[in-house]
């Protein structure tokens, strides 16, 4: 197993180690803690939706071309906050590929949209108001599987981290808010 991740070497608010922690005990297998500023937002990865085209592109809300996270919008988003959240969870790339991938793959993303609404929870409570979750996964598949959002719907309605997927930008005062992401 690859290490768990580690916290950035900044001065960040021990509450964030918490929610670093936590995001490991609730499944993650890496996590870590980050200044947002290291963060790139990829145009290619929205396209990813388009090229080649989804089955399910523009069957949802939360689908491009409805949904408004461009990467512009995301990249505002993420300006608005100093630290992120960025989680991992190890799955076998047979889960995402072949003809029942649709079926194998969606017990790992149910669980990577419940880690990214449990963290996004617990951060509100811990005083984080603004906390927010962007999941990786197709946005539809409650449409095709039947599933229904939990309590609040939260997590199976979260945009899609396709949409505006953060990633980690090379090695390496609070204001009350995090973003996370899977």
């Amino acid at each position: 197993k690859k290490p768990a991740g580690r916290v950035a070497g900044e001065n960040h608010p021990k509450e964030l180690e918490e929610l670093w922690q936590y995001a490991l005990e609730i499944g993650s297998d890496r996590a870590l803690v980050l200044p947002t500023r290291d963060l790139v937002i990829r145009e290619s990865v929205r396209a990813k939706c388009y090229i080649p085209a989804c089955k399910f592109y523009g069957s949802s809300i939360m689908c491009p071309p409805h949904n408004p996270l461009t990467p512009e919008v995301t990249r505002k988003i993420a300006a608005d906050y100093q630290y992120g959240i960025l989680f991992q969870l190890d799955v076998p790339v047979e889960d995402f590929v072949g003809e029942e991938w649709r079926k194998r793959h969606v017990p790992a993303e149910l669980r990577h949209k419940e880690i990214v609404a449990k963290l996004e929870g617990k951060a509100f409570y811990m005083g984080f108001p603004r906390a927010m979750g962007f999941a990786a996964g197709e946005c539809s598949h409650h449409q095709e599987s039947g599933l229904e959002p939990g309590p609040g719907g939260a997590f199976l309605h979260s945009p899609a981290g396709e949409l505006c997927q953060p990633h980690r930008a090379g090695p390496g005062g609070l204001r009350k808010d995090s973003i996370i992401s899977g």
